[in-house]
């Protein structure tokens, strides 16, 4: 899915209905490279970000200026969030507590040679903000508490998105589909 932003500011490109994790630094750099190498932000799960880390390198060696911020909660946001609500809190390997590790995100990217920094409030980015526009990459692992939950979510038992279609047109639709004009 792509959002293309009033005047020149840009487009953002999204994952979200799709069940897709790691994708968000593969686009970015692919959004980076397309518009010359110009100021790209990225934003990623924990634990989406962990699928695709190994791309750091591609940052650095490139000298993408993406601004990478990491929502941390140390969980497997989605997939626990799923496992509280059908499954009576049985976390397996979504939690901390049930097994799901963490890396230090910020030691990573400074290993890949990136600037990177870990937030404990959003008060924080204060500190940061000339990193958001200079030319270099950066990552900012901000630290969330572990009950934070993505929303609107769509539950399993929904059968049809509302509001329904007339029945007369949903008939319409199925005979044209079946060729019965």
């Amino acid at each position: 899915q792509s959002l293309v932003l009033k005047g020149d500011i840009g487009r953002i490109h999204i994952s979200g209905g799709y069940g897709t994790m790691g994708c968000a630094l593969p686009y970015a750099i692919g959004s980076c490279i397309s518009i010359n190498k110009k100021v790209t932000y990225c934003i990623a799960g924990d634990g989406g970000f962990q699928m695709n880390i190994q791309e750091l390198e591609t940052v650095k060696r490139e000298n993408l200026p993406i601004k990478i911020f990491i929502l941390n909660n140390r969980v497997l946001g989605k997939i626990s969030e799923t496992q509280h609500t059908n499954h009576k809190d049985r976390y397996a390997q979504t939690t901390v507590e049930s097994g799901y590790t963490v890396p230090d995100f910020q030691k990573i990217a400074e290993a890949y040679g990136i600037k990177a920094a870990t937030l404990k409030s959003y008060q924080d980015l204060d500190n940061y903000k000339d990193w958001f526009f200079d030319s270099s990459p950066c990552l900012l692992n901000i630290m969330l508490p572990k009950e934070s939950y993505l929303t609107p979510k769509i539950k399993w038992e929904t059968s049809a998105i509302y509001p329904v279609l007339p029945e007369d047109i949903i008939c319409n639709v199925k005979n044209i589909l079946r060729g019965n004009n």
